[in-house]
């Protein structure tokens, strides 16, 4: 995914899936940045874990 205030991030696995079922880009948000140590944040709050 890319967005103008984080750029380009990877979205993949069960963090993807789970990301997807929360609404994706528009119910969690951009990711603000690549997974690191299993978890992932996001724009509209929130962390997913793998």
């Amino acid at each position: 995914m890319w967005s103008p205030e984080h750029g380009a991030h990877v979205v993949a696995g069960k963090i993807k899936d789970q990301w997807v079922k929360g609404g994706g880009a528009f119910g969690m948000g951009y990711p603000k940045a690549d997974a690191k140590n299993g978890s992932q944040e996001f724009t509209k709050g929130g962390v997913l874990k793998g």
